[in-house]
């Protein structure tokens, strides 16, 4: 019951939701909006903010292997193994390594390479062979050095559309060389035409 005197509220309370509501629209249509220019600029001018280094659709071919893709050039390496690519002010190329074995690879340009006295007193006979790389036979000389190890240089020359690339490779033992050439046998240069 009432009492005589009492005031009752009898206004409509504000409905909150609406206000929410309408914020939630605004804020979902911004999103979308965002989302979408950043797809379209990402998908149509094919800028490149994180992808350095990954590779857009290519999977290896091996189980357990990785894709390492720049512009100049792509190839597949192991598992546990790192790729680096060199830094702006060294010549264009990577550093692949394994816990036994290094891979240096450079475009465009030749490194020369000299063995000291004790070097040569340690290595065995020079083996040269041909082998394939990149649709290109090369020569690969083959310095085995009597404890087992390695030193290997591949020098693919340049042709009208693909530049010179060099590989060194220290591996530890025979298996190390085997991987070593794999990872190599996988390298592929993306067109580039020579001016």
């Amino acid at each position: 019951m009432m009492e005589p005197g009492e005031v009752i509220d009898i206004q409509i309370k504000e409905n909150k939701t609406k206000k929410y509501f309408i914020w939630v629209v605004v804020l979902a249509i911004l999103a979308a909006i965002s989302f979408g220019s950043a797809f379209a600029i990402g998908k149509y001018t094919k800028l490149e903010i994180f992808k350095k280094g990954v590779p857009e659709n290519q999977s290896p071919t091996r189980p357990d292997w990785f894709v390492f893709e720049i512009n100049q050039f792509s190839l597949e390496y192991p598992k546990y193994w790192e790729v680096k690519e060199n830094s702006e002010n060294e010549l264009v190329g990577a550093k692949i390594s394994g816990e036994g074995s290094e891979i240096d690879l450079w475009l465009k340009e030749s490194r020369s390479y000299k063995f000291t006295p004790e070097q040569t007193s340690k290595q065995n006979t020079l083996k040269e062979s041909i082998i394939k790389v990149d649709s290109r036979d090369t020569k690969m000389k083959e310095f085995p050095y009597k404890d087992g190890s390695f030193f290997i240089i591949i020098e693919l020359a340049q042709t009208e559309k693909l530049p010179k690339v060099t590989f060194w490779i220290n591996a530890a033992n025979e298996e190390f060389k085997k991987t070593s050439l794999e990872i190599i046998g996988t390298y592929k240069t993306k067109a580039i035409i020579i001016k």
